[in-house]
């Protein structure tokens, strides 16, 4: 699932919250626009929180177990 990152922040960019959840940039990209997931920003950079993006990985797998059954 998830990897860890030491980048002394809870705040990653796009690459390191893809790299931290094993979950492509364009996945994540559309999480967002559909609102399923937060962002900060820093500027006009975009930054995820990790406990947003361990929620959002939570609900996801949540989401797919339902659809199993």
């Amino acid at each position: 699932m998830a990897r860890t990152l030491e980048t002394g922040t809870p705040w990653l960019t796009y690459e390191e919250a893809e790299e931290y959840t094993g979950v492509e940039r364009t996945t994540i990209w559309r999480a967002v626009r559909a609102s399923k997931l937060r962002v900060g920003r820093a500027g006009r950079a975009v930054r995820f929180h990790r406990d947003d993006l361990d929620t959002w990985l939570r609900s996801e797998a949540s989401a797919s177990d339902e659809q199993r059954s």
